[in-house]
């Protein structure tokens, strides 16, 4: 089942994991097979997926957050 919604938080933050930061989502959850073994996402959201419509508002939060960013060099690059 998709269901669409409007982003409420469009908050990009800082993340020394994987990547330089986390910016808001576009969708959340999938329809992928393993959704009823191993996944972890089937434990909050099921089988549906949330689309978000407010895409313009999420690519400009990102653009906004990415005026004050600066970058050095690190293990994500």
């Amino acid at each position: 089942m998709i269901k669409y919604q409007i982003t409420k938080t469009l908050i990009t933050k800082p993340n020394n994991n994987s990547a330089n930061a986390i910016a808001p989502n576009l969708i959340y959850g999938c329809f992928g097979g393993c959704v009823d073994t191993y996944c972890y996402m089937s434990r909050y959201n099921g089988k549906r997926v949330f689309v978000n419509e407010n895409v313009d508002q999420i690519y400009q939060s990102v653009v906004e957050w990415e005026k004050s960013y600066y970058k050095e060099p690190d293990q994500q690059d």
